[in-house]
């Protein structure tokens, strides 16, 4: 399943204009990571995947939502070939 491919190996192959975007359409695939963000303490209540995952299962199922989670990783070595 690609949402799996992209949680377990985030930025496959050689980004374009040293971006790299890893777009996750399954929620829980994305659980691990979007936690890990949440421990360095950068967003609000509102941005915690407990929310957003409460969100998407009320809300969103009844309105027929389609999840799309996507990461920008920050680049470590900017300028880097």
């Amino acid at each position: 399943m690609e949402a799996e491919r992209n949680a377990q190996e985030p930025c496959m192959g050689k980004p374009a204009l040293d971006i790299c975007v890893d777009a996750i359409t399954d929620l829980a695939a994305a659980q691990s990571r979007w936690e890990a963000l949440e421990t360095e303490g950068a967003g609000t209540p509102f941005q915690s995947f407990a929310w957003v995952s409460t969100l998407a299962r009320t809300v969103g199922r009844v309105r027929s939502a389609e999840t799309l989670v996507l990461f920008v990783p920050a680049r470590l070595h900017q300028g880097a070939t």
